[in-house]
């Protein structure tokens, strides 16, 4: 299911605007096969200034399995894991905040906020599996 929030703070007469969608799993990622899985979340608003972060809990036993990209909804695309970690397990953390992603993702504070966004999860290689427990996509100032 999808979940949205808007939480609105203001200071010293200055209000500042975070907005965010979430998105609860689990999604079974298909084991091995490169067109993955899409988690969707549908944002119906666009607010300014904003930068984008991707929030995701990723199950897998090998995260060096994983490509994982975020997708804006005029198709813009920035690859946030690729392929790294080895035999670690799991993609989890805040991409934008406290994880690097392996593409900039500057180019999606440029884009049309409103819209599907989809969280892209394919495995590459054989035997480990996992799922997608949850995606938040926040648009914060």
């Amino acid at each position: 299911y999808v979940v949205e929030t808007l939480q609105t703070s203001g200071g010293g007469g200055e209000e500042t605007e975070t907005y965010q969608v979430s998105f609860a799993g689990p999604l079974p990622i298909p084991d091995n096969q490169t067109q993955g899985v899409s988690a969707d979340v549908i944002a119906d608003r666009s607010p300014a200034g904003r930068r984008v972060l991707a929030l995701v809990d990723i199950d897998h036993s090998w995260k060096g399995d994983l490509r994982v990209s975020l997708v804006a909804p005029d198709g813009t695309e920035v690859v946030l894991h690729n392929r790294t970690g080895g035999s670690k397990d799991d993609v989890k953390g805040i991409y934008g905040l406290d994880l690097e992603s392996a593409e900039d993702m500057a180019p999606l504070s440029q884009v049309t906020a409103t819209g599907t966004w989809s969280l892209r999860v394919s495995d590459h290689a054989r035997r480990d599996v996992g799922a997608i427990q949850s995606f938040q996509l926040q648009f914060a100032p």
